[in-house]
This record gives C-alpha cells, sequence and structure tokens, in this order.
C-alpha cells in the first residue's frame, strides 16, 4: 500500500512538473536580420550574454502593431533603467510580422531603423517575419491581442515571465520582480 502511495506522489509530481516546462513558453529559433540589415539567429544570439528583456510587438493588425511600437518606445528607458538596477540585462525590440512578400521586407526594414532612431541601436532591433503569428503566439506563451509585451527570457530561450501593456508603475514594478 505504501509504495502504491509512493507511485503515485511521484507520477503527480512529475505531471505537474512537465505541464509547467509545456506551459512555460519558448522562443522558436529564427533566421531573422536587425533593422540594420545583419543576420541575426533568434533568439539565442539576443541571450549570448544572459537572460534579456524582448519588447515585441505583436498583432494580427498593422494599424495595432504601429501603436503597439510607439508604447514600447515609451517601454525603452525604463528598461534601461531596470537593466542597469540587475547587472545589465540586455534589450531587444522585437517587432513580429506575419512573412509579407520578401521584396517587401527590405522596405519594412528601413522604416523600422527610421523609426528605431536614435532611442534603440540597430542591433537591438530585430524583425522577425514569421509564417504564422498564431503559432509564434503559441509558441511563445504569450498571447495576441491589442497590448505590446515585454518579457524577461532566459538564455535557454524560455520565458521568465511577461507584462502586457503600457509602461505603468504597477507593470514597471511586476517586470522588475521577474529580474530580481
Amino acid at each position: 500500500m505504501m509504495n502504491f502511495n509512493f507511485l503515485k506522489s511521484i507520477s503527480f509530481f512529475l505531471l505537474i512538473s512537465l505541464s509547467a516546462a509545456v506551459w512555460a513558453g519558448q522562443f522558436p529559433n529564427i533566421e531573422a536580420k536587425t533593422v540594420g540589415n545583419d543576420s541575426f539567429q533568434f533568439p539565442m544570439q539576443a541571450l549570448e550574454e544572459g537572460p534579456a528583456f524582448f519588447a515585441i510587438a505583436m498583432s494580427t493588425d498593422r494599424k495595432n502593431g504601429e501603436v503597439q511600437q510607439l508604447l514600447l518606445l515609451d517601454w525603452h528607458q525604463e528598461l534601461l533603467n531596470i537593466s542597469a538596477m540587475y547587472g545589465g540585462i540586455e534589450i531587444y525590440h522585437i517587432p513580429v510580422i506575419e512573412s509579407p512578400p520578401r521584396f517587401v521586407q527590405g522596405f519594412i526594414r528601413r522604416g523600422m531603423r527610421k523609426f528605431f532612431e536614435p532611442a534603440v541601436s540597430e542591433d537591438q532591433a530585430v524583425l522577425l517575419f514569421v509564417e504564422d503569428v498564431q503559432t509564434f503566439s503559441s509558441q511563445t506563451g504569450i498571447p495576441i491581442d491589442t497590448k505590446p509585451a515585454v518579457a524577461l527570457v532566459h538564455t535557454d530561450g524560455s520565458l521568465a515571465g511577461y507584462i502586457k501593456g503600457e509602461s505603468s508603475p504597477e507593470n514597471i514594478e511586476a517586470l522588475k520582480n521577474f529580474a530580481a
């Protein structure tokens, strides 16, 4: 009887552990480019120095994606402050765009480069052209809605946590808790 209870406990623990691993988001490997047109292996290249903040604009609507980008620029100074508090966590701005035709991607990249100047350096703004934004959302564990996301990502590409919405005192404190 005691062996059976022990096995049940172990099975339950393994089930919970596996469920948590599946639930936690994982960023897929994507060959990308920075807004400066440099090749970028996402997310691993961003995580070479340690965990990183990803400021993510992900929408199914172009106009909302632009609004999200503006909100993420508002986040940028706060991210710099939090980064300095916790030893220099890297910050990357990640617009996620459902794959447009190849000839349009260069126009988007140049437009985004001008958008990020001078606040974000060219090597820290990475465009992700993905086949399906919904699939990317599911893989990362970050839902698509009208709000941008700021995520802290572990060096293995797994999601430590994320905040949705604008830069506010509550969201800033919540993000600091992920970084602590």
